[in-house]
């Protein structure tokens, strides 16, 4: 690799917007981490981000500041492109901690939105487009939305700070905070020794309904052939199975991480940290009105990898749109899962239709055959709790692709 940073090699591979987000403001991130590189590669040793083999050769003597800084962010942004984007945003959370940083962290953000406005705009235009970096010569073929070069537009120098009486803001920044507990999640598994083979046995236990009436393998949250491709994909990597499982939760469909909070990382002091932390940042953003939120609740850019059938399933409320908040949403999800003797995680939350209040989850198709409709005595139940089960007929999707 070039002394000046990420080689062509490495941008040719078709890096996601957060790789590409940082390799546009290289020099400037240097220079600022070069100011304090102890502190940056001390924090991403907490963070799980770097392992200790790492960290002793960012500390070695033999390198000054600058250096430290491109070891540091070289590091950094391998693993964004190569394991997983979320690093960006454990990356981004640990330079807010200090104030001086935050201007950086700023100009950061508006430059990862560009990258995505632009990502979108040329995502049906694949062209050959030039690389940069160290070596600019070669040239490399665009794929798509998710892995092309958009052609490199020049950004502001200063940017506006970042608003935290805009509730765009406010989403993005609860969908930060979501992805780093995610991907320290992943990382403390690791850590913890936790095998593939332990996290899957998880996951294939979980079952849909709390009742035991209806034989487990009827109601298992995840089929048997998706949880046999998990195992092949991750057989050797157990950071892998999150990131393959991502559309089976999201900020706003938490259940699924917590259950592996619960089963694996209990007795972990950061990790329940973490954890506390963006139930507490969560439970004051509900006091936000439904419709002031940006729709849709849980969109992607991630492609799909790995399938699971999933089925449509949706519930009208009788309240005003225009006044009812997210935790009185919240506690009306509570009450159906209750009603309906399901497991928190069963209902994915993928979007709020106005007009009576009509509440869209996702529920994997082998489930919902088992499970729905419901009986009349649940029908009779929910309706006694103004909650009305509304027969979509059964309209299936891809659980991978619904909110793409």
């Amino acid at each position: 690799m070039a002394e000046g940073g990420v080689g062509v090699s490495d941008v040719t591979r078709g890096p996601n917007p957060e790789y590409k987000t940082l390799l546009k403001s290289y020099p400037r991130l240097v220079e600022c981490i070069a100011k304090s590189p102890g502190y940056i590669t001390d924090q991403l040793y907490s963070n799980t981000v770097l392992t200790q083999e790492e960290r002793s050769d960012v500390e070695s003597d033999k390198f000054s500041d600058k250096e430290k800084a491109r070891k540091i962010l070289d590091m950094v942004m391998s693993k964004i492109k190569f394991q997983s984007p979320l690093f960006f945003y454990v990356f981004i959370g640990i330079m807010e901690k200090e104030e001086w940083m935050r201007d950086y962290t700023d100009r950061l953000r508006e430059d990862l939105e560009a990258e995505k406005r632009s990502n979108s705009i040329t995502a049906n235009n694949p062209t050959t487009v030039e690389t940069i970096g160290p070596n600019p010569a070669r040239t490399a073929p665009a794929l798509d939305i998710f892995t092309s070069l958009s052609s490199q537009s020049k950004i502001e120098s200063r940017f506006k700070p970042f608003d935290e009486s805009d509730l765009e803001n406010k989403t993005e920044k609860m969908k930060h905070k979501f992805a780093v507990l995610v991907t320290s999640v992943s990382m403390a598994l690791k850590r913890e020794g936790v095998t593939t083979n332990d996290l899957t046995f998880h996951l294939r236990e979980l079952r849909s309904v709390r009742s035991d009436h209806i034989e487990a393998n009827q109601v298992c949250y995840f089929g048997n052939a998706f949880m046999q491709q998990i195992e092949e994909e991750c057989e050797n990597d157990v950071g892998k199975v999150l990131p393959a499982i991502q559309k089976c939760y999201s900020w706003i469909n938490v259940a699924l991480i917590e259950s592996i909070i619960d089963a694996f990382l209990n007795n972990d002091e950061g990790i329940q940290a973490l954890w506390a932390s963006y139930q507490s940042h969560y439970k004051e953003y509900c006091t936000e009105r439904v419709c002031k939120i940006p729709m849709p609740l849980n969109g992607s850019r991630f492609l799909p990898r790995l399938l699971q059938k999933s089925t449509t399933i949706a519930f009208k409320i009788d309240c005003e749109w225009d006044n009812i908040r997210l935790d009185r949403l919240n506690s009306i999800r509570a009450s159906i899962q209750r009603l309906l003797d399901l497991q928190p995680y069963t209902l994915y939350l993928r979007s709020v239709k106005q007009g009576c209040v009509e509440l869209v989850f996702e529920v994997p198709q082998h489930v919902a055959d088992v499970i729905f409709p419901p009986t009349e005595e649940q029908l009779l139940a929910l309706e006694e709790h103004h909650i009305k089960y509304y027969d979509k007929k059964k309209a299936k999707h891809n659980l991978y692709t619904i909110n793409g």
